[in-house]
């Protein structure tokens, strides 16, 4: 696996640290290896095994449920090496050959790209904040969730249904930036941005569900807070031909994951809390991740075909 990583730096105390991290993985092929014990006719057990070759990750139903966390994991750890590296380097104002003037006129270059940045992509943001809010889609439907179960309580084991009615993720009109935008120039007539993105108390859940195991039905209501979540996007303003345009590079949800789960009417089969719990956590990655995702992809879209981005950049306002 080779991570292609992509950060912004700033200027803390005569060091660089880093925001907006990109980090993107790329792989040439999965394979998964499952074994499992199979009772034998003679009695006893032999483990069978089975493998299963793909070339994307999500392109097998048990790496697919496993990839977001999987890569956030990655990404945490790739992040907090890095950023020890950065502590341990060269003080900035040695590469500057302790240059005050040097020193001046780069903090003042820094300033400046990040003013514009914030800038631009702050009124990208506004844009679709109000989109979201005009279109009524602040808030998005889950598909219901159906699984059965197999619970062990002590010695004794049971088989039981969970089902749900379509489910929700809301709070999407909340988005916004959570440090400075990163800000490159490769040439003249072109800037990119990049920036880390939250959605202030993004929540998921299903108003209703219902399970039944060992002739015992219960329903309520299973909801959780997605604090730990982040999205990285990268857009492009340029001159193509001298037309302007304005694009997004890519987008990308780094993390996902439930916090604060609530859940309501289990009754007599409390000891399945356990389970709710954890269908909710998969509902966040196989289902909210790619909606969330499309959906603020299609805003940013709309944020870019409306606004005059490049005369923005350009002062020209």
């Amino acid at each position: 696996m080779i991570a292609d990583v992509k950060v912004g730096l700033v200027l803390e105390d005569d060091a660089f640290s880093l925001i907006n991290p990109g980090i993107e993985f790329t792989h040439d092929e999965v394979l998964v290896k499952l074994s499992w014990p199979s009772p034998q006719k003679n009695g006893g057990y032999e483990f069978a095994t089975t493998e299963q070759l793909a070339k994307h990750i999500d392109d097998l139903p048990l790496t697919a449920a496993v990839s977001l966390p999987l890569y956030a994991l990655l990404r945490e750890k790739l992040q907090r090496h890095l950023a020890l590296v950065l502590r341990q380097a060269t003080s900035v104002s040695e590469v500057m050959c302790c240059n005050p003037s040097l020193m001046e006129a780069y903090s003042g270059m820094i300033d400046t790209l990040s003013q514009n940045g914030n800038k631009i992509v702050d009124m990208i943001l506004i844009n679709m904040r109000r989109t979201l809010l005009q279109n009524c889609r602040e808030v998005l439907q889950l598909p219901p969730l159906h699984a059965t179960f197999m619970h062990k309580i002590g010695s004794l084991s049971f088989i039981g249904k969970f089902e749900t009615d379509t489910g929700w993720i809301k709070n999407l009109a909340t988005i916004n930036r959570i440090s400075d935008v990163s800000v490159t120039r490769p040439d003249p007539m072109k800037t990119s941005f990049q920036v880390t993105l939250r959605i202030k108390d993004l929540q998921i859940g299903y108003d209703e569900y219902r399970i039944r195991a060992m002739g015992v039905s219960c329903g309520g209501r299973a909801a959780a807070s997605l604090q730990r979540h982040a999205l990285h996007a990268a857009l492009s303003v340029g001159l193509a031909r001298w037309e302007p345009y304005a694009q997004l590079d890519h987008l990308t949800v780094q993390q996902l994951d439930c916090s604060d789960l609530h859940v309501t009417g289990l009754g007599p089969l409390a000891g399945a809390a356990g389970l709710v719990s954890g269908w909710l956590r998969g509902a966040g990655c196989a289902l909210a991740a790619p909606a969330l995702h499309a959906q603020l992809q299609r805003d940013i879209h709309t944020a870019l075909q409306e606004l005059p981005l490049w005369d923005l950049l350009h002062a020209k306002q």
